[in-house]
């Protein structure tokens, strides 16, 4: 439904705001390719003095170079810079000016609904972010007691988007817990932005649906590869045969874990 690429991020004690200093998942969808996050969505970063964390990669408030500027262009040809367009009506940035990350975006949220501490965190809120004038960033957040225990769960929210120009933002997501096979999927629902025929057709020229992988058996096999590599092959053998294969193919189911995500 229109994003380039997923990162999933694991936090076990969580990030700030402090009503999410807990263990979760943030699922980050990019609108822009990774190449464009790694060269382009760069900044000048504060210092510690200037940050709450230390070592916490923040952007300058001042930039001077066009990269780093382009962290502070909004979307939009308003006086009044929130709302924001593409964005639910009530997000805002932060006003400690603490939203601009690097690779990631600026960054706006529902300020007026974070939890004030832990145990208030009770959905799964979204985050976005923009940069150059463009949305960039639609991120979840879910929290481990959602996705963890001994009974099946199944958690939802929706949103509407303010002035909307990117058609295939989703409108529902929800995170599901089905505790007898451990597994966690996170759900989008939304406006496709590649019709049924067309993604059939795409889907039997790359083989057929893609399969989440079980990364036990993945990280077995390559440590077992590893150990005979180490036995019976030089240093320079091990890294440029033994290592490398099962490496592409983790790479591969990665992006299968994507498109399952967002096309299903």
């Amino acid at each position: 439904i229109g994003f380039n690429h997923l990162s999933v991020d694991w936090f076990p004690c969580g990030h700030r705001p402090n009503g999410y200093a807990t263990a979760h998942y943030d699922f980050s969808f990019f609108r822009v390719t990774p190449e464009f996050r790694a060269e382009k969505m760069t900044c000048d970063i504060l210092d510690d003095s200037g940050v709450i964390v230390p070592g916490e990669q923040i952007c300058d408030y001042n930039q001077d170079k066009p990269n780093g500027m382009n962290f502070y262009i909004v979307p939009g040809a308003m006086v009044d810079r929130n709302p924001v367009v593409n964005m639910p009506y009530q997000f805002k940035r932060p006003e400690l000016q603490n939203s601009a990350i690097p690779h990631y975006g600026l960054r706006s949220w529902d300020q007026d609904n974070n939890p004030l501490q832990v145990s208030d965190w009770v959905d799964i809120p979204i985050f976005m972010s923009t940069f150059a004038g463009d949305l960039v960033m639609w991120q979840a957040h879910v929290p481990y007691t959602m996705v963890s225990g001994s009974e099946d769960q199944f958690h939802s929210k929706t949103e509407r988007y303010f002035e909307t120009t990117v058609q295939t933002l989703p409108d529902t997501w929800a995170a599901d817990y089905d505790q007898s096979d451990n597994m966690i999927r996170f759900i989008m629902v939304g406006r496709a932005g590649l019709c049924r025929g067309d993604f059939e057709r795409a889907q039997e020229a790359a083989g057929g649906a893609p399969v989440f992988p079980n990364y036990d058996d993945l990280f077995a096999l390559l440590n077992e590869q590893n150990k005979t590599a180490n036995e019976t092959s030089t240093d320079a053998q091990i890294s440029g045969a033994t290592i490398s294969n099962p490496l592409s193919t983790i790479q591969t189911l990665v992006l299968g874990f994507v498109c399952i995500i967002f096309c299903w």
